[in-house]
């Protein structure tokens, strides 16, 4: 007899870019693969105070309207 096993899944719905960027979040690897720079990068420039940012566990993220301005470069 084989054990008893359970698989969840988790179903994740699909959100457009645009919809992310107006009431999403994301990650800094995220950031960092839309800006074309690095993860180290996109760190120093958290330290610096150009990416604001928050935590949810031990992840870190930004807003999405926090995000589309760092990626347009703007304060």
């Amino acid at each position: 007899m084989q054990p008893h096993t359970t698989t969840v899944t988790k179903a994740s719905p699909r959100f457009t870019l645009e919809e992310r960027f107006a009431f999403g979040r994301f990650n800094l690897r995220e950031i960092a693969a839309l800006a074309g720079v690095s993860l180290g990068k996109v760190y120093g420039d958290v330290r610096e105070g150009r990416l604001e940012t928050f935590t949810h566990g031990r992840q870190r993220f930004a807003t999405g309207p926090t995000a589309q301005r760092y990626l347009r470069g703007q304060p």
